[in-house]
């Protein structure tokens, strides 16, 4: 699998958080995962790069939490 490159991306003055649905889980990396840690109260997984994540089922809250800090979401499906 390639590396995945973080980006930020602004939509109406609001920042883009890209989540990655891998298995059962939707993951984010580098600056998308820190702000993830800080909303969502998640930890960082083990590795060189920032990365954090949550299961599948909690995509509904997780999302609403985000959306209501002023986020806009985008989904990529692997």
């Amino acid at each position: 699998m390639g590396k995945v490159m973080g980006l930020t991306v602004f939509v109406d003055d609001r920042i883009m958080l890209t989540l990655v649905f891998l298995g059962k889980f939707y993951e984010m990396f580098h600056m998308d995962a820190d702000i993830g840690v800080q909303v969502l109260q998640l930890s960082y997984m083990k590795g060189h790069v920032a990365h954090a994540g949550f299961p599948e089922i909690s995509y509904g809250p997780m999302a609403d939490k985000l959306v209501r800090a002023g986020y806009k979401l985008s989904l990529i499906h692997i």
